[in-house]
This record gives C-alpha cells, sequence and structure tokens, in this order.
C-alpha cells in the first residue's frame, strides 16, 4: 500500500468540519490515530499503510484548526471537550464500533478523555496488540511499571 491509497474524506455537522485520512477495509475494525502538534492526520501515514494493510479500517483526522478541519476563532473553541465532541461526531459518521485509538502528544488527552467519558466508543488494547504480533507471553511475564508506550510496538518484533 501507497501514500497515495490514503483517501481524503471530510465529516460536517453544525458545530464542525473534520477533514480526515482513511485507509483499508470499511468492515475492518477500526483504528484512529489523532495527532500532536503541530501536525495533521498525514502524520500517522506510515501507521495507517501498515494497520491498514492487515485488514483495519484506519482513519486519521486533523483536528480542529489544522488542515482542512475548520478552525474556531475563540480559544475556548479548542478546550479538550470541543475536540473530543469531534472526535464523537466522526466515530458516529464511521459507525460507532469501538474503536482503538492512538494519540500522540495532543491526540493523547484527547483519546483518554474519550475512553473515559465515551468508553462504550473504546475498544480494548487486545485487538491493538494482537495487530503488533505481542504474543500473550510477553504481556504476561512483562514488568509494565517500566515500560514506555512506545516499547508495544518493538515487543512484537522479537
Amino acid at each position: 500500500m501507497t501514500r497515495s491509497d490514503l483517501a481524503a474524506r471530510t465529516v460536517s455537522s453544525a458545530r464542525h468540519r473534520t477533514q480526515y485520512w482513511e485507509a483499508g477495509p470499511i468492515d475492518g475494525p477500526p483504528m484512529i490515530f489523532l495527532h500532536g502538534w503541530p501536525g495533521n492526520g498525514l502524520l500517522w501515514h506510515a501507521q495507517v499503510e501498515a494497520f491498514a494493510s492487515l485488514g483495519w479500517h484506519c482513519v486519521a483526522p486533523d483536528m480542529r484548526g489544522y488542515a482542512g478541519s475548520s478552525a474556531p476563532t475563540t480559544v475556548d473553541g479548542y478546550a479538550i471537550q470541543e475536540i473530543v465532541g469531534d472526535m464523537v461526531e466522526l466515530h458516529e459518521h464511521l459507525g460507532a464500533y469501538p474503536a482503538v485509538w492512538v494519540g500522540h502528544d495532543l491526540g493523547s488527552p484527547v483519546a483518554a478523555a474519550l475512553a473515559a467519558h465515551h468508553a462504550a466508543r473504546a475498544g480494548d488494547l487486545n485487538g491493538l496488540l494482537d495487530a503488533l504480533g505481542v504474543p500473550e507471553a510477553i504481556l504476561v511475564g512483562h514488568d509494565w511499571g517500566a515500560t514506555h508506550p512506545t516499547e508495544l510496538f518493538y515487543l512484537g518484533a522479537g
């Protein structure tokens, strides 16, 4: 799969317009990648392409104020609950199936707030770990207290 396989899409509501990048089978399990500052959804193109090739329905939105998404004119328009509201609208548009939410920088607290306040929209971590090829034996015997989150991407490698 190449970068050109990413499709740009838009979802609009009365409160906001979100541009997002999409790849993978529409009926695959959803994985939504939230970018940080500065950036946009294309920050995730390598991860989107990799997981899409494994059968995941991958989506990487441009969060409010970035790239093709609408940009509020007031500071209050960038409150975490507003950004979470955007992601809830996007998730609803995508079918509202429980998703794996992956966040970087600004995207991390958005994913955490979404999971905390809209738990039914968040899938469990097991689906992501399976996709990464992380064997259960590694997970059971691992000291998670000293694990940096990016280490998950390397555990399955060998």
